[in-house]
């Protein structure tokens, strides 16, 4: 098959494809000379809720049976097609068995065992939301829960910084946690100021204003010098908390594109000072430094986040790392922050308000992203390593509803989603809605899409599942072997009316160097798998796979073998990492 052009510089080897799964292996079936048949497509779309439910003490509630649930959207009833308990005793819970040796280096983007508690847990460090000092702390009260890692759970660690990154994937091993969590160094964000620092700055705009005494020109102008650096200051915080927005809801949506494959809940636990982000029906456009058609690009944006969010059946868990907070102003500040205030009194209570106004509004979002995806919000504690805990224990005991929505209108509008019990005394957390998009593949090429997901620290994408077997060089063979296969699963296949099953996937292997610099060219094998699969075939792929065979010339190193199938109908993809040692 020939190889695809994929970027300009950069060295291309042909891919081979296995057996039946390819057009030309399907050329000998019958072919009509009528008109072309027309092509089939099934989809169902199920709107699956994960409901925790608690007593009046908190405790959460065991043994609900489905008639149990009443579903409602947009306040008409809804018929539940799905349901199931999670249970997990946190007393009672096990540690999972030891993983398995890496034996003839063979990797999944998706692993094949379970969790005992029915969900998985992201751990995201976010540094680019909170400032220096609050870093120093999360960390400390991150790794003392790690070291006493709750058994039967898997969970990733990631780490936000310009972007997302994977530092551990999901694992059940305290010790590989710790070691990744360890490597973490706190450093200054350079797009969020402290309360502390930005209490300081006003310190000293007052002073400076109290030495030179108000000019009456420049109140006459607009304002003292100051006054206009105060302004200059609010606007700055003001272009960096968009900027941060932006890169959070990135971050979010790559969340959603690493967790796709796994089924099920997932507990997101946000680790941060700053929560610059909106879900569900909360999202307004109110911004008014940009024009309207920006600000629907902006929103349309973050509602695909949102939904992706929700789709993923991820629940966010948002930890404030600032710790108990009160009304104070800190020692390194008089408490005259407020421009021209006169006595040192009034400048202290306004000082004070500002901090309760802006933690209020810090602890309303906080509350909105947790009420909006079924998770639990945590503030006013130093104790960061429980509430970790607890958010985890609570996000494993939980019930999942599924139901097919009548409303099959889907013009983007917000549907709001209600979940009762018949049970008196309790209290339910679950996602309140969701946008109706409708089902419609990105309008990025899928070979830009394919690249930039498998670009060095980007997490993998599970939407579709692979695993791979790395074979080194040999005698036998100068190259080095990958063999694939793709769960045929999660590939959406067409429909003719002959019964053959198609679909065309994107499938490139690059090899990285496992360092912080790249080549010019790195080493590369790119090309299009056609699926043109009857019944039998068919079958068989779901019985083992669709598998691709690819060969790629590397010398002597350590590298980071990146394989990415994008499926081309819809971009939607699976990526897979593997670290090899090729002639080590």
């Amino acid at each position: 098959m020939r190889a695809m052009s994929w970027a300009a510089g950069m060295l291309l080897l042909p891919v081979m494809i296995w057996g039946q799964t390819t057009a030309p292996a399907q050329a000998s079936a019958p072919q009509s000379s009528a008109a072309p048949a027309t092509t089939i497509r099934v989809a169902t779309r199920l709107v699956y809720v994960d409901v925790v439910v608690r007593d009046s003490s908190g405790r959460c509630v065991r043994g609900l049976k489905q008639a149990d649930f009443k579903v409602a959207e947009d306040g008409k009833p809804q018929a539940v097609d799905f349901f199931n308990e999670h249970s997990y005793d946190l007393a009672s819970a096990k540690a999972a068995p030891a993983a398995k040796a890496n034996a003839g280096l063979t990797f999944a983007n998706v692993p094949e065992d379970g969790t005992a508690s029915g969900s998985i847990n992201m751990l995201l460090f976010d540094m680019v939301n909170t400032p220096l000092t609050d870093q120093q702390f999360a960390r400390g009260q991150m790794l003392k829960f790690l070291k006493a890692l709750p058994p039967g759970q898997q969970i990733a660690l990631f780490v936000l910084t310009d972007r997302l990154h994977m530092v551990q994937s999901f694992t059940g091993s305290s010790d590989l946690l710790v070691q990744a969590a360890d490597l973490l160094k706190a450093k200054p964000s350079e797009l969020i100021r402290s309360q502390s620092e930005m209490m300081q700055t006003s310190d000293i705009y007052s002073r400076w204003e109290a030495a030179i005494g108000r000019s009456p020109s420049a109140e006459a102008d607009g304002g003292s010098i100051t006054s206009r650096w105060a302004k200059e200051d609010t606007l700055y915080d003001a272009v960096n908390a968009d900027t941060r927005a932006r890169i959070t809801i990135l971050a979010f949506a790559d969340l959603a594109h690493a967790t796709s494959g796994y089924s099920g809940r997932k507990n997101l636990l946000w680790l941060s000072a700053s929560f610059p982000t909106a879900v569900g029906a909360y999202m307004q456009l109110d911004n008014p430094a940009m024009s309207a058609a920006e600000q629907i690009g902006d929103i349309e944006g973050s509602r695909e986040t949102a939904n992706l969010i929700a789709s993923m059946q991820i629940a966010v868990y948002p930890i404030n790392v600032m710790g108990v907070q009160t009304d104070f102003v800190g020692a390194q500040s008089s408490g005259d922050s407020s421009v021209g205030a006169g006595a040192s009194s009034a400048a202290m209570v306004n000082t004070m308000r500002g901090t309760f106004n802006t933690r209020n509004v810090l602890r309303n979002n906080m509350d909105n992203i947790a009420h909006q995806t079924g998770g639990e919000s945590f503030y006013s504690t130093n104790d960061l390593a429980w509430a970790l805990r607890r958010g985890i224990e609570d996000g494993s005991n939980f019930y999942t509803v599924a139901y097919r929505p009548q409303n099959q209108n889907w013009n983007g509008a917000f549907r709001n989603i209600h979940v009762v019990v018949d049970k008196k005394g309790t209290s339910l957390t679950y996602r309140r809605g969701y946008y109706a998009y409708a089902d419609q593949p990105s309008a990025n090429d899928a070979q830009e899409i394919l690249h930039r997901a498998l670009q060095p620290g980007t997490p993998d994408s599970t939407v579709l599942r692979l695993n791979s077997r790395v074979t080194l060089p040999d005698p036998k063979h100068a190259t080095t072997w990958v063999d694939s296969r793709i769960d045929p699963r999660t590939v959406e296949f067409s429909v003719d009316a002959n019964g053959h099953h198609h679909a065309q996937l994107l499938v490139l292997l690059i090899a990285l160097t496992d360092s912080t610099t790249q080549p010019a060219q790195p080493p590369q094998s790119a090309g299009v798998v056609n699926l043109d699969l009857d019944q039998d075939a068919f079958a068989d792929a779901l019985k083992r796979g669709i598998p691709v065979h690819q060969e790629i010339t590397l010398p002597a190193g350590k590298y980071r073998l990146r394989f990415g199938v994008c499926d081309i109908e819809n971009r939607r993809m699976g990526t897979l990492d593997m670290p090899v040692n090729v002639g080590g």
